[in-house]
C-alpha cells in the first residue's frame, strides 16, 4: 500500500498551470515576431498607415476598409439580429461608429479587432432589442374584413363594460362586471 503525503494537497487536473519554463517552452516575448502580417490581414506598418489616413478623412481608404470587411460584418450580424436588412442597418451604424470613434482608437489590439468589437456591440442590443419588439405588420397580418371590429362586440356590455364569464350569475345577484373599455 502507497502512502499519500498530506502535507501538500494533490493538484486538480484541471486546475494546474505548468508554467512554460517548467514545460521547457519558449516565452511568447522570447519568440521574433514577423512583422509582415498580422490578424488583420495587412504589416503593422500597413495598419497604421491605414489608420492615419482614415483620421485624415481619406475615403480611399475608408472604401478599401469596406470592401475589405463589409462581408463579414454582415455574416457576424446576422448571428445577433433576425434579419438581412436589420444586419445591415447594424454594420451601417457600425462604420458610423468606427468613423466617430477612430480618434479615440488606442490600438491596443488590431483595427480589425477594434471595427469587429463595436459591431459585435451594436449588434447583441439591437438583436435584444428586436426581440422585445414587435412590428405594426405582424401584428395585424390577416385577410379580414377591414370593416370588421377586431373584437366580437358580444364580449362587451350595453354600458361599455367586458362581459365576463359567469357574468350573467353575477347580474342576476346584482354584481357588476369589473373592467371597461377606455379608447
Amino acid at each position: 500500500m502507497s502512502q499519500v503525503s498530506t502535507s501538500q494537497p494533490m493538484p486538480h487536473p484541471t486546475r494546474t498551470r505548468s508554467t512554460p519554463q517548467a514545460a521547457g517552452m519558449i516565452q511568447e516575448s522570447q519568440v521574433p515576431r514577423d512583422s509582415s502580417s498580422d490578424a488583420s490581414g495587412g504589416t503593422g506598418a500597413e495598419e497604421q498607415n491605414l489608420i492615419e489616413r482614415l483620421r485624415n478623412g481619406d475615403e480611399a481608404a475608408f472604401t478599401s476598409l469596406v470592401d475589405r470587411y463589409h462581408g463579414a460584418m454582415i455574416r457576424v450580424a446576422l448571428a445577433h439580429v433576425s434579419d438581412r436588412s436589420v444586419a445591415e442597418e447594424v454594420v451601417q451604424e457600425t462604420w458610423l461608429g468606427v468613423m466617430e470613434g477612430l480618434d479615440r482608437f488606442e490600438e491596443r489590439c488590431s483595427l480589425k479587432t477594434w471595427i469587429f468589437r463595436i459591431l459585435t456591440n451594436k449588434a447583441k442590443t439591437r438583436g435584444v432589442r428586436e426581440g422585445r419588439h414587435t412590428t405594426f405588420s405582424d401584428a395585424g397580418a390577416c385577410d379580414d374584413d377591414p370593416e370588421e371590429p377586431a373584437v366580437d362586440p358580444s364580449r362587451f356590455q350595453r354600458s361599455g363594460f367586458w362581459v365576463v364569464s359567469g357574468a350573467s350569475d353575477r347580474r342576476a345577484s346584482g354584481e357588476t362586471a369589473a373592467g371597461t373599455c377606455h379608447a
